[in-house]
């Protein structure tokens, strides 16, 4: 009994693992020998060595960089069984420079978020498009591209509004697809090689190096943008890793492998025979992947391409929820609403951003309108993650490893294989990559602004000690002449520690609007190095009144913080720190808990902020970005809690009365005129 549930358990995350974390890097056959294809100049290119050094290309490059560093050495690199270049960071970021690490981490992420919106538009596009390798299809299709981009649309559109609606089903079902995507063209791709045998003298790397140096690459260098594509998904091996396991991760890549180098091994050779076809070299957009098979295949591999161009997606979309989350924990974005689905741990989703992938993705596909266009925008982005990627690994072999050697040989490695690609792919930024690269620079502009301007705000902060005010919140807590505001007054930040609060927390209490209550809270969220973690501190200096908590929250847990808090309100109600309050009237009969009021204080900074022109402009970044990003209730999950907002000055210049001069008459001066 327990022997078949282990194998189930184990086949359910091997097929979760090629649903999710592989799913990316499967699709690549449906346009990177189309892409290499047109880079080379068409079918009339072809030639057996052309074949054989492309192949060769592709096979060593998904070992090298899929296979050796992220299977075999990124993925050692797990944060609690999380991946992620945020979670690197975390890793490595306490080891010095640790400015030039954020940089790195911040600019992967940022190329990676751009990603997830070229990486849906070109893989539903690339699948849509095999319909015009079918004639059946050509009635429906008629003239011109209209219909197809109608279809794309459609996807796309189903693909994000299924992420609030039905997202659990469909993470359930990536699995199956992808596994039967796998099979299908590792299947077609076999039955070509079994053709052409000698497709297989293509492990032998010398063939690659010397077509990539050879007369017969008519691209040159820019070859290997294509020859890249093969590689884009592998990033998502260690960052999505968490979902699945980086055990079954592990397991399950021979078998993804092996499908995809059937799939490019079966290309090649059909490549080979396709060149000896005038007919085939007069078609427009010739893509390799769906003329190989039987035609009247070609509309079931429509369909499957495009169920496993929707997984992808699919996939994509979640990675990037994954990484936005962890940028908020970490503060280097504002804080957003964030929902965790029942069922389904370590996988957030965040309306947001689920908002702005769907508007780039549409405007992607309106402004490219075909693949062939996209693949301009695709690869370059990713290949730079790649090499942050590369730059932080190198700092945890060498500091937390302690492996000197292997992190320089790595660093040499991979680096120059990803500089190289990077320079191969140069081209392609006045061709379309133009998009992906300005998205991440805005993406990273966001990123610093507020990291930065979070820590100008930090360093203009007064802080106080709170014990040095218990004795008037005591005071307050006990004058009946005051009306209550509230039962329990709770105030939530993210910077001081246990002793110390924000002056303007004080200052909302006892001076904008005085407010009484029974206990009042300050609540500091601390957010931790790894994924998973629920702790609590408090401290209640000798009073039943006020309290300071403490509360410790993995990168990956739920932040409701009114569910934290009624937790920590029965403990100290039980350990008798809390009196039980209870109510004249309720609908509860055994309610032991009063009400709460939750205040929240956005500062503002005056017109005249007397601060340095580059503190001012991004403490005013920042805050212009705070304005765009939700709603309090959102980000704490307080959607059924009772809210306070208040705007206070941030208290920069406390001496700006200094420069007023005003002089007292005894007169009025403007009588005096007349």
């Amino acid at each position: 009994m327990h022997q078949g549930q282990h194998k189930r358990s184990a086949f359910t995350a091997f097929l979760l693992a090629i649903g999710v974390v592989f799913g990316n890097i499967a699709t690549s056959p449906l346009f990177v020998m189309k892409t290499i294809l047109r880079y080379n100049g068409g079918l009339s290119s072809v030639s057996e060595d052309m074949v054989l050094g492309v192949v060769s290309l592709i096979i060593w490059t998904l070992t090298i960089l899929a296979t050796v560093k992220y299977v075999l050495l990124v993925m050692r690199a797990d944060n609690g069984g999380e991946g992620g270049i945020f979670a690197l960071y975390f890793l490595v970021r306490k080891n010095g420079h640790e400015h030039l690490l954020r940089l790195a981490a911040i600019t992967g992420a940022a190329m990676l978020m751009a990603d997830s919106i070229i990486t849906p538009s070109i893989t539903v596009t690339s699948a849509v498009e095999g319909l015009s390798s079918a004639s059946g299809t050509a009635d429906f299709l008629g003239d011109g591209d209209a219909k197809k981009l109608v279809l794309i649309l459609a996807v796309i559109l189903l693909l994000f509004i299924s992420q609030g609606v039905g997202r659990n089903r469909i993470t359930v079902a990536l699995g199956p697809i992808m596994f039967i995507w796998l099979v299908f063209i590792g299947g077609f791709g076999l039955s070509a090689l079994l053709r052409h045998p000698e497709l297989l003298r293509a492990f032998n790397p010398a063939r690659g190096v010397r077509f990539l140096l050879g007369q017969g690459n008519n691209a040159g260098i820019r070859i290997l943008g294509g020859v890249f594509l093969t590689v884009t998904g592998a990033e998502a091996f260690y960052s999505d890793m968490g979902h699945a396991g980086c055990g079954a991760t592990r397991k399950s890549w021979p078998f993804v492998k092996l499908c995809l180098l059937l799939s490019y091994l079966g290309q090649g050779a059909y490549l080979l025979e396709a060149a000896k076809d005038p007919s085939l070299a007069a078609i427009d957009d010739f893509n390799p992947f769906f003329y190989m098979l039987p035609e009247a295949l070609r509309p079931v591999a429509v369909i499957l391409a495009v169920l496993a161009a929707f997984a992808v997606s699919h996939t994509v979309v979640i990675s990037a929820f994954t990484l936005v989350s962890e940028a908020v924990r970490r503060q280097f974005l504002p804080h957003m609403e964030t929902l965790y689905p029942p069922r389904r741990e370590g996988n957030v989703y965040i309306p947001a951003v689920n908002r702005m992938l769907l508007i780039g993705c549409l405007f992607v596909v309106l402004f490219f309108k075909s693949s062939t266009r996209m693949e301009a925008a695709y690869g370059l982005a990713i290949a730079v993650a790649m090499l942050m990627t590369t730059l932080l690994l190198c700092v945890y072999l060498w500091k937390i490893k302690k492996k000197p050697f292997l992190a320089i040989l790595c660093t040499l490695v991979f680096g120059s294989l990803e500089l190289l690609f990077i320079k191969g792919g140069s081209h392609k930024f006045s061709l379309g990559g133009y998009v992906s690269e300005g998205l991440a620079l805005i993406l990273i502009v966001l990123m610093l602004v507020w990291r930065y301007g979070s820590r100008v705000e930090s360093r203009l902060t007064k802080r106080v000690k709170l014990a040095d005010y218990v004795d008037k919140l005591v005071a307050l807590r006990d004058d009946e002449s005051i009306p209550l505001t509230a039962d329990n007054i709770v105030y939530v930040s993210y910077g001081d520690d246990i002793d110390t609060i924000d002056h303007t927390m004080l200052y909302s209490v006892l001076d904008k609007d005085v407010k009484r209550a029974q206990v009042y809270w300050f609540i500091k969220v601390c957010p931790l190095d790894v994924p998973k973690g629920q702790y609590y501190e408090v401290k209640t200096f000798g009073t039943d009144c006020v309290f300071r908590v403490m509360l410790y929250l993995g990168f990956h847990e739920e932040q409701s913080i009114n569910l934290y808090l009624r937790r920590i309100v029965n403990e100290l109600m039980g350990s008798g720190e809390l009196p039980r309050q209870r109510r004249k009237f309720s609908v509860y009969d055994n309610d032991q808990v009063g009400d709460f009021k939750f205040v929240f204080i956005r500062k503002k900074i005056p017109m005249k902020s007397g601060l340095p022109v580059w503190q001012d402009m991004l403490l005013r970044g920042k805050y212009a970005i705070r304005s765009l990003s939700g709603t309090e209730y959102q980000w704490f999950g307080l959607d059924t809690a009772v809210l306070i907002r208040e705007i206070v000055p941030i208290f920069i210049a406390e001496n700006r009365m200094d420069d007023i001069f005003l002089e007292r008459v005894e007169h009025d001066l403007t009588a005096k005129k007349s």
